[in-house]
């Protein structure tokens, strides 16, 4: 099961993962949208046309409580957004021993997902590659099950100096861009708050 947790808003870019899952031609693989937000019409009729409806499941609003086992149950997460100074949803699922795949402007990347996987890290906006990624992950589920295993062991070794340091970065860029046009800064500020702020920032 392939897994995208967050709000369906466009910088998040939802429509990504339906596109390459398309792409990738994965009849046994299922895509699972765990958000609620306005891109959800656009996405479900998108999902029609490109003939995959039948594997791909929204699930609306996930209250924060019951995200573990929505976790556990994915073979992996995938985190495309054009802005993200962290993402907390990446720290989430690799505590629950699900590997994350994320776009090239997600914080979290350098930090979580790399130490782990280097080439699980795409250029954003990259279909193309983010199909090819799906499709490498599939063909080996057992190496897949395995990287979830070291995802969980990174974020079990991910020091506390660690966490603040890409706390305090992903301040200064969300800082960076006050007053920039188009910045997105409640969604910057959600990516660098704590846990009480992941129930605010979902779907």
């Amino acid at each position: 099961m392939i897994l995208f947790c967050a709000k369906l808003q466009s910088w998040k870019r939802p429509a990504d993962v339906l596109r390459a899952f398309a792409k990738a031609k994965l009849p046994n693989a299922r895509l699972v949208f765990a958000g609620e937000g306005p891109l959800r019409l656009v996405l479900e009729a998108e999902a029609a046309t490109l003939g995959i409806a039948d594997r791909v499941r929204f699930l609306g609003f996930v209250n924060q409580s019951s995200l573990p086992p929505v976790y556990t149950a994915a073979d992996l997460v995938v985190l495309p957004s054009e802005y993200e100074p962290f993402a907390v949803v990446v720290n989430e699922a690799m505590c629950c021993g699900c590997m994350a795949a994320v776009s090239d402007r997600v914080g979290a990347g350098p930090d979580l997902v790399a130490p782990v996987r280097d080439h699980f890290i795409f250029p954003c906006g990259d279909v193309d590659a983010l199909a090819r990624l799906l499709r490498q992950a599939a063909e080996d589920p057992q190496a897949l099950r395995e990287l979830g295993r070291a995802a969980r062991a990174r974020m079990e070794s991910w020091s506390p100096r660690e966490n603040i340091e890409a706390t305090v970065e992903a301040a200064q860029i969300a800082a960076a861009r006050v007053g920039r046009p188009g910045n997105h800064l409640r969604n910057s500020v959600v990516g660098v708050s704590g846990s009480s702020a992941s129930n605010a920032r979902r779907r």
